[in-house]
């Protein structure tokens, strides 16, 4: 009985060193064989929310929105402007993925097919989105 006891407080102890489980990226009808996760962890005890964002079988650009180029991920925080916060090449496996920062822990995710990686609002159509709350 304590054998057991003690195997489940270290299985315990294991999975809350993990950190919060991946958010699950919502893919739109232009993409519907896409998917992907969202990765969080604290930033070095700055405040910052570091974002790991892994994504399968997502559609070249062009195939989604035809003078696509890249997919930029954006921050939408209610009441704010759309942030790009990084552009997001797919491999020709149809993967891709981005490792970034934001300062915000409350906020909505959008992926959008876009001619230009420096875009400053998002035009092209959503292709994946999710909330995240950290």
């Amino acid at each position: 009985m304590r054998t057991h006891l003690s195997m489940l407080l270290a299985a315990a102890l294991g999975l809350a060193g993990c950190g919060p489980a991946p958010i699950e990226l919502i893919s739109s009808p232009a993409v519907p064989a896409a998917s992907g996760e969202i990765t969080t962890s604290d930033e070095g005890g700055n405040g910052n929310l570091k974002l790991k964002i892994e994504v399968k079988h997502l559609a070249p650009p062009a195939k989604v929105e035809r003078t696509a180029t890249v997919y930029v991920v954006w921050v939408e925080r209610e009441g704010g402007t759309p942030q790009n916060i990084g552009a997001l090449r797919v491999s020709k496996e149809l993967t891709g993925s981005l490792d970034t920062v934001t300062p915000f822990h409350r906020f909505n995710l959008v992926i959008t097919a876009e001619e230009d990686p420096a875009a400053v609002f998002p035009k092209g159509p959503r292709v994946l989105f999710a909330t995240v709350e950290r």
